[in-house]
């Protein structure tokens, strides 16, 4: 089962244990059947219709300045920064849940490059068909790949019909649709942000528009976790804890 919120954080040696998995290019990059036996879940929460408007999107989310800032009450009014600096898989998590808030999604994950391996480690995950938490996604292929390498957000309306997905672990999770935002800094990829519904054509422009800016602050996070060293430094590390 993946750890609940109050557990975020995975110990060094199953996080070790994970690293030594090698990715499958699964729906979007993920290992296929991590979740078998998982139901989606089913409609959207009434808390939802924030979506209707670009205007009631934009006061959801705020301003990147407000992003980086304040996080919502749970955690304890900390910046952003200062947050990630002392638990940088904590803040991921807040973003992870405000992304699927937000977007009205059944699921969403953020997965990190690790250092010198062609794959990205899931981080934070929230829903019903997202990624396990240490799960490996491929920087090779599928969507997640693809994304990677085009530094391009990537968009799946019908899992059904679209041949870069594999449509049996799409079956298998209830996943419709799917949105996949690199995470970039500056001329490096430092991960992905992915959405995940099990309706079809479940994600607008309003949707990307959201993730792209949360996007932003998963680079903010990863950045102030890595200090003063290189960002890509923390988001690429071998698979152990911040």
């Amino acid at each position: 089962m993946r750890p609940g919120g109050a557990t975020l954080r995975t110990s060094t040696r199953a996080m070790e244990s994970e690293s030594s998995r090698e990715p499958m290019p699964g729906v979007a990059g993920a290992k296929p059947g991590q979740a078998e036996g998982r139901v989606p879940e089913e409609g959207v929460h009434p808390e939802f219709a924030l979506r209707t408007s670009s205007a009631s999107l934009a006061a959801a989310l705020g301003t990147r300045e407000q992003l980086t800032a304040r996080f919502p009450a749970e955690d304890g009014g900390r910046s952003l920064a200062t947050m990630a600096q002392s638990d940088l898989d904590a803040a991921l998590q807040l973003l992870a849940d405000r992304a699927q808030y937000i977007t009205g999604a059944n699921g969403a994950a953020i997965a990190l490059r690790r250092s010198g391996r062609n794959d990205m480690q899931c981080r934070a995950s929230t829903g019903s068909n997202a990624p396990e938490l240490g799960a490996l996604l491929s920087t090779e292929f599928g969507l997640s790949g693809e994304s990677v390498r085009t530094r391009r957000a990537l968009r799946c309306d019908d899992a059904e019909r679209d041949a870069r997905v594999n449509h049996e672990v799409c079956r298998q999770l209830g996943i419709a649709s799917v949105v996949v935002m690199p995470v970039v800094n500056e001329e490096e990829v430092l991960g992905v942000f992915e959405l995940f519904s099990g309706k079809a054509h479940a994600f607008g422009e309003r949707d990307l528009s959201a993730l792209q800016r949360l996007s932003e602050m998963v680079e903010t996070a990863v950045k102030a976790g890595a200090g003063d060293g290189d960002a890509a430094g923390a988001a690429a590390d071998s698979g152990e804890p911040s």
